[in-house]
């Protein structure tokens, strides 16, 4: 999947109609633009990637693979903006698997896959705006090795490509750099880093590739770091959680400031989504478990980070839909790795983009599913919850919900969280607050539930909610720069001036 600098999503998918390789097209508001198809010669389509130019045409790989399930063929095709063919390329190769597809800033397809020479052989080729190949090369370590692309990247500044791989069955990474412009190979680097090398990132003066790395028999969620000019190696770091018995790294990303962060797996029994965020010089900014609680493994499959500095992560997640399948799950991360919102869609999701709206959107599942979300500021879903800044509200804030439409926020709470105490939620700007009693007593009804608030008011509006015994005192509405918030007395045991007492708030 991928998005125009207009806000249109596009995705690749296959087998369409049974064989096919499909591109669909829809705006930033999810309207169908066009559909276009390719046939194979021969077989079945699989999708690959799809990635947006810069002037909005849309260029998509698949592969096809014969009535045992081996492939047998890649194309390559392009459409413009309004779904208009531009060209197609074919490349029948022996048991070819894609790695990655970009783009540069000229219009450039750039394509890693490995096929077959002598042995399974990296692949990397470059194509005109036209569909003309410019040049291709090849990565070998050895006659009949086992070598496989996983991943290419793009320096900022267009001069350099970088293709990532490893050598299956053993333990060798492979990190190859070629001059954009020739391919002629600027270095290459082949290490015992562990048994697979996954992704790979260039920013101005370095090379980063993760994967899983390994120190004898246990394996690490690895980031190495190489020199851009030269190919040296000048750090490695491993992580695994602290309760986990190993780790693996699997996507990286690029956040505005310059860090990384890397998500993947980690192993506490069954595999849980493991995400670690990293300076330039490996040292670690922040790390994330999420477990949705399943006895199964649950995988994260794509990351970015957008320009507001929010991580976002996609892959299969739990808890299961009913029926247990597994569904996909997006979630967004602060600046110091706090959960700040999650969104669901029906069907495991394989990659993420940000729209220039601020939408976040996820695609996968056999039927190519697209689900898109508001995620920050005006024109965000109300399900979705946004960090509380640091002082605003203190530990009493539970969080924000930017609601431009009034619509109504459901709120949800344990009956052993309850007892015999009731609940008020509050909501105003970091300024002031205001107070809006939920019925007057949220908790009274003595069971588990919800309630869903309907008079919320338009904005975008920081909520808390505080506890009350109806009677006399109010719980703290936490702490701002200045003290207690909300009037509170000198002791800041209580944060409602017409409930002020002596006694311990609730």
């Amino acid at each position: 999947m991928t998005v125009d600098a207009s806000g249109n999503v596009a995705v690749v998918s296959g087998p369409s109609g049974g064989r096919d390789l499909a591109v669909t097209s829809y705006t930033s508001a999810g309207t169908l633009r066009w559909r276009r198809t390719i046939s194979p010669s021969v077989g079945t389509f699989n999708g690959d990637w799809a990635v947006a130019a810069p002037d909005g045409d849309i260029v998509a790989v698949g592969h096809n693979v014969d009535s045992r399930g081996s492939p047998i063929a890649i194309s390559m095709v392009r459409y413009a903006s309004d779904g208009t063919s531009r060209w197609r390329v074919d490349l029948a190769r022996t048991l070819p698997s894609v790695a990655r597809l970009l783009v540069d800033g000229g219009g450039n397809p750039y394509l890693a896959f490995s096929s077959v020479g002598d042995g399974q052989d990296i692949q990397v080729h470059k194509y005109d705006a036209s569909g003309v190949l410019l040049w291709s090369r090849v990565v070998s370590t050895g006659t009949f090795a086992n070598d496989y692309a996983t991943s290419l990247a793009l320096s900022p500044d267009g001069r350099d490509v970088v293709v990532t791989g490893d050598v299956a069955g053993g333990t060798t990474w492979i990190t190859a750099a070629f001059d954009a412009t020739t391919g002629a190979r600027r270095w290459l680097v082949t290490a015992a880093e562990g048994i697979a090398a996954r992704d790979v990132v260039v920013d101005a003066t370095r090379v980063y590739v993760t994967g899983q790395g390994n120190v004898g028999i246990a394996g690490f969620l690895t980031v190495v770091a190489y020199d851009r000019a030269t190919g040296a190696r000048l750090w490695r770091k491993d992580k695994k959680a602290a309760d986990g018995n190993g780790a693996a790294g699997l996507r990286m990303a690029v956040a505005p400031d310059g860090s990384l962060v890397v998500t993947g797996q980690a192993n506490r029994g069954f595999l849980d989504w493991y995400t670690v965020a990293f300076e330039t010089t490996g040292l670690v900014r922040w790390e994330a478990v999420r477990d949705g609680g399943l006895n199964t493994d649950e995988i994260p499959a794509g990351v970015l980070v957008m320009a507001d500095g929010t991580t976002v992560v996609t892959g299969r997640g739990g808890p299961n839909l009913p029926g247990g399948y597994i569904q996909g799950v997006t979630a967004g991360y602060g600046p110091t790795g706090m959960l700040i919102w999650e969104a669901f869609s029906n069907q495991e999701t394989i990659w993420a983009t940000a729209v220039p709206s601020r939408d976040v959107c996820a695609s996968g599942g056999y039927d190519a599913l697209i689900t898109c979300w508001g995620v920050s500021g005006v024109g965000a879903n109300p399900s979705v919850v946004k960090p509380v800044p640091d002082g605003a509200f203190g530990s009493a804030m539970t969080g924000s919900r930017a609601n431009p439409e009034g619509t109504s926020i459901n709120l949800t709470w344990d009956v052993s969280t309850c007892a015999s105490t009731n609940y008020h939620v509050l909501y105003g700007d970091l300024a002031s607050v205001a107070s809006y009693t939920i019925g007057g007593s949220a908790c009274a009804i003595g069971v588990s539930g919800a309630y869903a608030w309907s008079g919320v008011p338009a904005g975008d509006l920081w909520f808390v909610v505080a506890a009350d015994d109806t009677i006399s005192k109010e719980g703290s509405w936490g702490s701002a720069t200045g003290g207690e918030r909300g009037g509170a007395s000198a002791s800041g045991q209580c944060g409602m001036t017409t409930k002020e007492t002596s006694d311990t708030c609730p």
